[in-house]
């Protein structure tokens, strides 16, 4: 039986504490791979903290909160059909991120919210630590694109944009939304306190970006630039926004 009616969880990660959580909450952050194995829980029906992996029904036999073990026939035939839009995507002006690879993929298919790219450069400095459900933002979005025909070559655009940090399986990640783009998954490469500096993956094959961004218990700004600029119109933009709550964040999302 799931205990649903224990809504007093609490979870334990770089020396910090945080909680309560709902069972639903605990459950979802799990199967999201946002509660990794190094993190620990406390159990409020035995009062003692746990792995994931020791929390009786949250893994395995009974649990809600069990990852899929690999890919099926079917998403590896789907995975195909992705990479393959993916290279022809690539070669065309597109704001949209495409998996690149069968891991990218799985990770798709595994967490449900987009690809999370794992990082291949060092992170330099001490990763801050982010709560289960992460740090999301929403604000304003000025950006422009380069556009053939407009005067000075580009044009300018104001848009709402969503920042979601977050960590997944140890490291950490973000996704930035804007207008009716769905993010853009980005990884850490280096964080000095309040200031994060996001990538996407190098083996991307349409444009890549770069995530700046100082944060508050309040509030967000930062920059976004194309790195790829040779297969994108997007150029480059800043943003300023305010705190918002994990759920108002999955409410409103594009």
């Amino acid at each position: 039986m799931q205990p649903a009616q224990q809504n007093t969880w609490h979870v334990a990660r770089g020396g910090q504490t945080y909680g309560p959580y709902t069972w639903e909450q605990i459950v979802e952050h799990t199967s999201g791979g946002r509660i990794g194995r190094r993190d620990k829980i406390l159990d409020p029906r035995t009062g003692t903290w746990a792995k994931p992996s020791q929390v009786p029904g949250l893994l395995g036999s009974g649990g809600a909160a069990v990852i899929p073990a690999g890919l099926s026939v079917a998403a590896k035939v789907a995975v195909g059909v992705i990479l393959g839009l993916a290279i022809v995507l690539g070669v065309v002006t597109s704001i949209r991120y495409m998996p690149t690879s069968l891991d990218e993929v799985k990770m798709w298919f595994d967490t449900g919210s987009g690809i999370v790219a794992q990082n291949d450069t060092p992170i330099t400095a001490a990763t801050a630590v982010v709560p289960p459900e992460g740090l999301a933002f929403k604000g304003t979005f000025h950006y422009q694109t380069a556009e053939r025909d407009a005067p000075g070559g580009a044009l300018q655009w104001d848009d709402p944009c969503y920042l979601w940090i977050y960590m997944y399986d140890d490291g950490t990640c973000a996704s930035f939304d804007f207008g009716t783009v769905d993010g853009w998954p980005v990884y850490l490469l280096t964080q000095a306190g309040s200031h994060y500096v996001f990538e996407s993956s190098k083996d991307s094959m349409v444009e890549r970006v770069r995530v700046v961004v100082d944060i508050t218990d309040t509030s967000m700004s930062g920059t976004v630039t194309n790195i790829t600029p040779e297969i994108s119109s997007f150029m480059d933009g800043t943003f300023t926004g305010q705190a918002i709550t994990y759920e108002q964040y999955k409410a409103e999302r594009p």
